[in-house]
């Protein structure tokens, strides 16, 4: 395994594209609390690209050729998700934890021409800026790609999802309560993948519903349901399971393989860190 060329990252946000796994941002020093200022955190504005094709991994920053300086600001605990199979092959980062606070803003790099577009400055028709959110995409019916932004902490839990239209450069949000089907409680720090085929959902996980007293430095109240979003209808559903299943936690990672979900690890409720692996199929789910 190579070994990335930039210094550990706490908080960062990863997604795929082709054949390389993009990470961007992140925290490379100081405390996980978040305070926002000046003295809130180290976060960096930094893409890295780890090529795994042909069995060997190396490491690039794809956007350090880019003709126009335009690119996010440096930031933590982003929301991050790539286009969906069959899509633009693009990167999006929603929000998260820069030196002037928790950012609403909405970008897009494209592995193709190596340049950052910003799709959506922020502002007050935007999302609450936040971190710890889920941000997926669904091919959009008239082409392109529909974004979705599901919860996250704003200074409180959030439970509304905010869908983006980019040919209006647009958000539409959806309140907790106008929220169809089996809404989850809000909660910030959930694990999440996609679902499996050109259906358009995401599956989440788990997630913290009452934030600690102590901040990132301790655990909250965590949650152990799951449930799958349409991203077209926006119709909530909740998933059962049978048998054994993860307890309870926050801060998880989460992907897809094949038709099943893997959840790793994450923060169970004593602010232990956990290493444990659980699959789920989403088949019949």
């Amino acid at each position: 395994m190579a070994e990335h060329p930039g210094p550990p990252l706490l908080g960062h946000g990863a997604a795929s594209s082709g054949g390389s796994l993009f990470v961007f941002g992140g925290r490379t020093g100081g405390t996980v609390a978040f305070e926002g200022g000046a003295g809130g955190g180290e976060e960096t504005g930094q893409l890295l690209a780890c090529d795994v094709e042909g069995g060997a991994t190396s490491w690039s920053r794809p956007d350090s050729s880019a003709a126009s300086s335009e690119r996010p600001a440096p930031r933590s605990f982003q929301a991050m998700c790539s286009a969906p199979e069959g899509g633009s092959g693009r990167i999006f980062v929603f929000g998260g934890c820069g030196a002037a606070g928790r950012l609403n803003d909405l970008w897009a790099f494209d592995p193709d021409t190596q340049r950052w577009s910003c799709l959506c400055s922020g502002g007050p028709d935007a999302p609450k800026g936040r971190g710890g959110a889920t941000l997926a995409a669904a091919r959009a019916p008239y082409g392109g790609e529909r974004l979705v932004m599901i919860y996250g902490f704003s200074g409180q839990q959030e439970g509304d999802v905010a869908v983006f239209d980019e040919e209006r450069g647009k958000w539409v949000i959806v309140p907790h309560d106008h929220q169809r089907g089996d809404a989850p409680s809000p909660r910030s720090v959930l694990a999440s993948a996609p679902t499996p085929g050109q259906d358009g959902g995401v599956f989440i996980f788990g997630g913290e519903q009452v934030a600690s007293e102590a901040g990132h430095e301790g655990a909250g109240e965590f949650t152990a349901d799951g449930y799958i979003l349409d991203l077209r209808s926006l119709l909530w559903r909740r998933v059962h399971t049978e048998g054994e299943a993860p307890s309870p936690r926050g801060w998880s990672g989460c992907g897809l393989v094949d038709d099943r979900v893997l959840l790793f690890g994450g923060l169970d409720p004593s602010n232990a860190r956990l290493g444990d692996t659980w699959a789920l199929s989403l088949t019949g789910a």
